[in-house]
């Protein structure tokens, strides 16, 4: 790039640069974006020269063939010298058209890369959820609990109360709503382990506690209490003290696990709920850690945030490359 032609084509308008979609206004090109600019710029570049070479070349042949040849003026000169004209004249418009491409490409804006919703931690599958469980995970939403009859500290409970915005737990006016209308936002996909592999519910509960000598345990849900389903950490239960990651995360482990501290009988469960082989535990809140659902967390997280997955990964001792925990420094001692 060291003629005069290519130092101008990869320079750029100031002050007509393109407009940022998420603010409507003008734009200051980050290094990425003047990267990809110079990219788009050299495919123009490249592409035009190939054209000019490709056309010129059958000019040269088709002057050639008239000039030298009687075969050619008399077929091609005599002939068929309207569409030779309307070739060459296309091919002339074709090539200032890409000549005026290069010049007039603008930066365009980049989406950033964490604020996708449907990214997975590392080595684990996008699947889509049963709709047996999505129904339980609303209707834990949307009812105190399985049974007809009401547990009145849920309802005094100002963490997991039903709101304003007509659910329990996510009930403030700005949360998202878990409904039937909305679920495929939040709960119609989710990301399972991949047991191939990191082996069954058993083997990675012992290997995560031999690796970090934490307590993760396996749990149930109350239709099968035969078959482990989940390996989970408790959290402590709610205080006035949580920071607002703390408080997300709990309200998280209790959508994805169906259940609310509250519940101490198994006809307050749902189907899907998480479970003890042999009772339930309320003085804690089982977070879910072989299983998550991303769009979920995303959506509970401030604008170009990651700091509650993080704490998820972080609490779950999860690899999730894509969202980067180490560059932002995430620390968490839920």
């Amino acid at each position: 790039m060291g003629n005069g032609y290519s130092v101008a084509a990869f320079d750029y308008n100031k002050e007509d640069i393109g407009i940022d979609p998420d603010t409507n206004t003008k734009f200051v090109p980050n290094q990425k974006e003047l990267e990809l600019f110079k990219k788009e710029k050299m495919n123009l570049y490249k592409g035009t020269w190939t054209v000019c070479f490709v056309y010129g070349i059958s000019a040269f042949v088709l002057l050639a063939i008239v000039l030298f040849t009687d075969t050619g003026r008399m077929y091609i000169y005599n002939n068929y010298f309207a569409a030779v004209m309307t070739y060459v004249i296309g091919a002339i418009i074709i090539i200032i058209y890409l000549v005026y491409s290069i010049f007039n490409i603008k930066p365009r804006k980049l989406g950033k890369v964490e604020n996708k919703l449907n990214n997975c931690p590392d080595y684990w599958t996008f699947t889509n959820e049963h709709p047996e469980k999505k129904e339980d995970l609303i209707a834990n939403m949307t009812y105190n609990n399985k049974d007809p009859q009401v547990i009145e500290t849920i309802n005094t409970n100002p963490y997991i109360m039903k709101g304003t915005n007509g659910q329990y737990i996510l009930n403030n006016k700005d949360d998202p709503i878990i409904s039937n209308d909305t679920s495929n936002l939040f709960i119609d996909y989710k990301c399972k382990i991949d047991e191939n592999i990191y082996g069954n519910i058993n083997e990675q509960k012992i290997m995560k506690n031999r690796l970090y000598a934490d307590n993760f345990n396996e749990k149930y849900i109350k239709k099968d209490l035969n078959n482990p389903k989940y390996i989970v950490r408790d959290l402590n239960n709610f205080t006035d003290t949580d920071s607002e990651i703390e408080k997300k995360l709990k309200k998280y482990a209790l959508i994805s696990g169906i259940y609310k501290p509250s519940f101490s009988a198994d006809s307050n469960l749902y189907s899907n709920s998480i479970k003890d082989k042999t009772a339930i535990n309320n003085n804690n809140i089982p977070l879910i850690c072989n299983e998550v659902y991303p769009n979920l967390l995303s959506k509970l997280e401030k604008d170009d945030s990651t700091e509650l997955r993080c704490a998820y990964a972080d609490k779950c001792k999860i690899s999730w490359s894509d969202i980067d925990c180490y560059k932002n420094n995430v620390n968490t001692t839920i």
